[in-house]
């Protein structure tokens, strides 16, 4: 049970390990591609399951949440 805030810093973070690579060593590693899914997924569920995205999106407090098949 996380807040969006709470949701949110982990985005930031997962986020800080991939700019700190770029800005460190000038490349992104594959390992940061894992990254960009957890907060793609992250980003995702905080909208479309919890119903958590700002109403200035226009989406509000609604769940779209995804079907067996997939879509």
């Amino acid at each position: 049970m996380r807040t969006r805030e709470e949701m949110l810093d982990i985005v930031c973070m997962a986020l800080g390990g991939r700019a700190a690579e770029q800005v460190i060593f000038g490349k992104v590693t594959n390992g940061a591609s894992n990254d960009l899914q957890k907060v793609t997924g992250i980003v995702y569920n905080l909208i479309r399951s919890y119903g958590m995205g700002d109403t200035e999106d226009g989406i509000g407090q609604l769940s779209y949440p995804v079907s067996e098949g997939g879509e």
